[in-house]
């Protein structure tokens, strides 16, 4: 996607790594620390993008359910499950 429709990973407001496609998303979201993701999580950032940007309301809703469980499960099982969900959707899509 264009760089204004990148995911913006933040830490204290400050700008950080930009993913630009799904496989850029769940590479990043192994990589960066859990601390970094956990206000995303909780503001349900990575669900509104990819209902925003790539226009995905069933993944988005099942990563929106994942999201909510961030208070719940450790942050690294929580992005995990977002990452396995993403790749599963697309990897399946690509295959047949």
């Amino acid at each position: 996607v264009l760089d204004t429709q990148a995911f913006v990973f933040t830490a204290n407001g400050r700008p950080g790594p930009r993913a630009h496609t799904l496989k850029d998303f769940t590479g990043l979201l192994a990589a960066l620390p859990a601390e970094r993701q956990l206000g995303h999580l909780q503001r349900h950032d990575f669900s509104r993008w990819i209902e925003d940007v790539f226009r995905d309301r069933p993944l988005a809703s099942h990563v929106h359910t994942v999201e909510d469980l961030a208070g719940q499960e450790p942050v690294r099982e929580v992005v995990q499950a977002i990452a396995q969900a993403i790749r599963a959707r697309y990897e399946t899509a690509a295959d047949r």
